[in-house]
């Protein structure tokens, strides 16, 4: 991605701006490289629940983004996020100026318990020689913590490219 590559020196995983619009409950808004909305495991190794990635982390989801991320938080549950992008970044495409849309919705029902539902579409390139296509990709995840220290996820996506 141009701008966030300098070398073999550095790589920024994440370069944004952002406001909060003081709109209802706070309207956050960032434009940049941000890190996905897909997928219940993240880059920071500390923030995940497996030790390794898993092959859906692999091979579905994008690792970062670039473009414009809307997040509303409408209360203490329940969480909008949608973006229009530019780019994905992630281990099979790196897509470049083909406009792409990505969504998710977080409940918390109670401090213990996370479900999301995300979703992306939009124009992907294809492997070198490929024409490339539309990528529709959904699922969601469960993440619970019973007890402090013991925590659960299940994390599922569909995806497929015309």
């Amino acid at each position: 991605m141009l701008g966030t590559n300098v070398g073999n020196d550095a790589d920024f995983q994440e370069w944004y701006l952002q406001y909060l619009a003081p709109i209802g409950n706070g309207v956050n808004i960032q434009f940049g490289r941000i890190n996905s909305l897909i997928g219940f495991e993240v880059l920071e190794s500390p923030y995940n629940l497996n030790y390794s990635r898993s092959w859906l982390f692999n091979l579905g989801q994008p690792f970062t983004t670039v473009g414009a991320r809307l997040t509303y938080q409408i209360n203490d549950s329940v969480t909008l996020s949608a973006a229009a992008l530019n780019s994905i970044d992630s281990r099979t495409t790196t897509s470049t100026q083909h406009p792409k849309v990505e969504s998710a919705v977080t409940f918390t029902p109670h401090d213990s318990i996370r479900v999301a539902l995300y979703g992306l579409y939009g124009f992907v390139d294809g492997a070198s020689g490929t024409p490339g296509g539309i990528r529709v990709l959904g699922g969601g995840y469960i993440h619970v913590e019973p007890v402090p220290q013991v925590e659960l996820a299940l994390d599922e996506a569909v995806s497929g490219e015309d």
